[in-house]
This record gives structure tokens, sequence and C-alpha cells, in this order.
């Protein structure tokens, strides 16, 4: 963890601008100002846009632009690997997206300065059967990989031992009427 850093600002309450032209630290930032006070604040630790937003960005925007239009264009992008790792945890980014949509009518993305707005959610909805349907070809196929290995162990029973039931008509009820 870096040393506290320390900045000059005009007053505690800055504008919105100014807070965007601050430099970004780890573990806690010591804030001066001209009147002499200071205050700390937390930052939170790997602070912006990591691998995985960055995915999970791709993963939105690229259905969005059409870069895929099924599961199958889907996984023929990204490897099953990574669609077993992390396709359950895209499908609750793309439900929280919804929802927060749903409430204030966009969300923004740290990938591509993407912002996502109200008449994105047919698309969205979409995405989400897409994903799920990718989770579970692909844990389909991992299942049918381990079962391959499994040899058979019946034999069919000789043809003398199996008998066919004789054919019964059963009646209940008021059917006969």
């Amino acid at each position: 963890m870096s040393s506290p850093s320390n900045m000059v600002c005009s007053s505690p309450r800055t504008s919105e601008n100014d807070a965007r032209k601050r430099p970004v630290s780890f573990g806690s930032t010591t804030t001066l100002y001209e009147d002499g006070s200071t205050s700390e604040e937390e930052t939170k630790e790997g602070d912006g846009p990591n691998l995985e937003t960055l995915v999970f960005g791709q993963v939105v925007s690229g259905y969005i632009l059409g870069h895929y239009a099924c599961s199958d264009g889907f996984r023929r992008i990204y490897e099953d690997s990574l669609i077993a790792d992390k396709s359950d945890e895209w499908i609750a980014g793309v439900e929280t997206m919804i929802a927060g949509i749903e409430e204030t009518g966009s969300q923004s993305m740290y990938y591509g300065d993407y912002k996502i707005k109200r008449v994105h959610l047919p698309k969205l909805s979409d995405l989400l059967k897409i994903l799920r349907l990718a989770n579970l070809e692909v844990r389909y196929a991992k299942l049918l990989e381990q079962t391959q290995d499994i040899p058979c162990m019946t034999t069919p029973l000789p043809s003398h031992k199996v008998a066919e039931p004789p054919l019964q008509l059963v009646l209940v009820g008021d059917a006969m009427q």
C-alpha cells in the first residue's frame, strides 16, 4: 500500500470536476484544505476498471452491437472454460444492470464509456437467455465428456426370461356409460 497523498483543495465541498482531477491513490487519501483542516478517505484497492469488468463490458456491448446473436456465436468468441467460470457472475451483472436501468433510466459501464439505457432492456433480456443457454451447453458438454469414460456394465437379459405381461383392459368408474 502506498503512503497517504496530500492534495490542496479550496474547500471541503469541491466541485465534481475538481473531484475528477484528483489523482488516484491506494490506501488512504488525506485532503488538505486552504483553511488548514484535513480529511482522510479510504481509497479502495485496485480502483478503476479491472480485467473482469472489461470482459463483462465486452460481453454486454458485444451483444448490443451485434457481434453475436445466439449462444453458438457467443461460444465462438468466448472459451468454454471462461463461460463455465464467469457466466453466473455475468448473469447476475446483467440482472443488476436491468434493475438499475428500470430504477434510474440508465447504467454506465466501465467499458468503452458506454451508457446502457431503457431502449436496451429488450436486448439485455435476450442476452440473459443467451448467457443461460451457453452456460447450460458448456455444463452439458462437460457432463458428456465425463460420462464417455464410464464403461457400460450391463448385459441384455436372455430372451427366454423376458415375458410380455398379458394385456388387460380395466375400466374405472363411469367409463362404461
